[in-house]
């Protein structure tokens, strides 16, 4: 008798617990801060430790979220309210539930004080686990497309794709991925469909049409199905990147009055547009052109001075203006700019194979930044930057990890 009501009891007790905590969550949910921490105390109160820990770490992550949001940038502000989070979540001792979603908050917490190896080593106890945690995969999604890691993060986001099966969005970067570092067109191809046929934002949906328009147009050769997809783009038609794609895929159809007046408009919103200028030049070398190709060709290694394709171009028209000074110029600048390409596909597979080498990635760098490519050096100085954890403060006061409750 004794034994069946404590056990009575502790149903009730937890119960009861665990509707205090869901209210306080959709307290949190409205940002009603004062009405969720009444709910941490009652749990405090009624013997429900790990309870009131866990609302109140999750409190305080909501409160850093609407800071980050508010800044207009995730991690420029709320590294107090994150600490604050960490330090209550890591007092979790229950080893169920509780534990778990202690550590998936925890782990976004690390990820935003810049301790993402803590926060991966978190994660993968989860799923060990839990194989089916979805959050578990979208944060270590997170981490690796942070590190700009595309393996690691294509296993993650394929988990996470599985398992929400409404949103685009991890679709949409497995597409990237397997695009631009492994060039598997037609599985990009694929994921690219996949994510259209899902929900996700607009300027996300606008992302991918013109991804996968370029995917199409890149691997297969599909201008057709390109332009098609093209014509499904939800944002302004007349963007000149847009323009240039639509001008590459009437001209490669055999249509190039329409593709000229597509890549003039372009060239008219931005004119110095690699890509446009690019196109238009090689169209008025097929045409026998020459003379009308070299300014523009010069106009796009001026802006990039180590694309290989312009400037093999640029050689190209030189030789048929019999200009064979200048272009024998060009064919050694691009070789050197051969050596260059050389030199980053080298970096850029030492970093694929080890995700958490700050060192490769800061080499990668300095060497897009010494190609004029801006992007591509900001990329990998922020990957960099995620690799390292956050040296100023990585103490975080109770050891923060599953294992450690066992």
């Amino acid at each position: 008798m004794a034994l069946a009501l404590a056990g009575t009891w502790y149903f009730v007790s937890t119960s009861r617990a665990s509707s205090l905590l869901e209210r306080g969550r959709r307290a949190l949910a409205q940002s009603n801060w004062t009405q969720a921490d009444r709910f941490a105390d009652l749990l405090d109160r009624g013997g429900h430790g790990d309870y009131a820990h866990l609302l109140r770490g999750e409190s305080w992550l909501c409160r850093a979220r609407l800071a980050g949001d508010a800044a207009g940038h995730w991690l420029s502000t709320g590294g107090d309210s994150y600490q604050l989070a960490l330090g209550e979540l890591a007092q979790v001792r229950n080893e169920g539930r509780l534990a778990t979603d202690a550590a998936v908050l925890g782990a976004e917490s690390l990820v935003h004080l810049g301790e993402r190896r803590f926060a991966a080593q978190v994660l993968d106890t989860v799923l060990q686990r839990n194989p089916d945690h979805t959050e578990a995969h979208r944060w270590l999604a997170a981490i690796y497309i942070d590190l700009n890691s595309p393996a690691l993060a294509i296993a993650h986001l394929r988990e996470w794709a599985r398992l929400d099966p409404h949103n685009g969005r991890p679709h949409r970067w497995i597409g990237w991925f397997l695009a631009k570092d492994f060039g598997k067109f037609d599985e990009a191809i694929e994921a690219y469909g996949e994510a259209s046929r899902r929900e996700l934002e607009p300027d996300l949906r606008a992302q991918v049409v013109k991804e996968l328009a370029e995917t199409l147009i890149n691997g297969p050769a599909e201008y057709q199905a390109a332009l098609e997809t093209l014509d499904q783009y939800p944002g302004e038609r007349d963007q000149a990147e847009v323009l240039t794609l639509r001008a590459q895929c009437l001209s490669s159809l055999g249509r190039p009055s329409e593709a000229i007046q597509a890549l003039e408009a372009a060239l008219r919103a931005q004119p110095e547009l690699p890509q446009g200028l690019q196109l238009r030049a090689k169209m008025f070398l097929s045409d026998g052109e020459a003379k009308a190709a070299v300014p523009l060709l010069e106009a796009a290694v001026r802006i990039d001075a180590h694309d290989h394709i312009s400037r093999q171009l640029l050689m190209q028209a030189y030789k048929q203006l019999g200009d064979d000074a200048r272009s024998e110029q060009q064919r050694q600048l691009l070789e050197e700019a051969r050596i260059y390409k050389d030199r980053l596909t080298k970096l850029h597979d030492r970093a694929l194979r080890d995700p958490w080498d700050a060192g490769v990635r800061n080499q990668l760098a300095d060497l897009c930044s010494k190609l004029n490519r801006k992007a591509e050096a900001q990329m990998w100085r922020e990957a960099a930057a995620a690799c390292a954890a956050n040296q100023s403060d990585s103490s975080f006061g109770p050891s923060f990890s599953l294992q450690e409750r066992n």
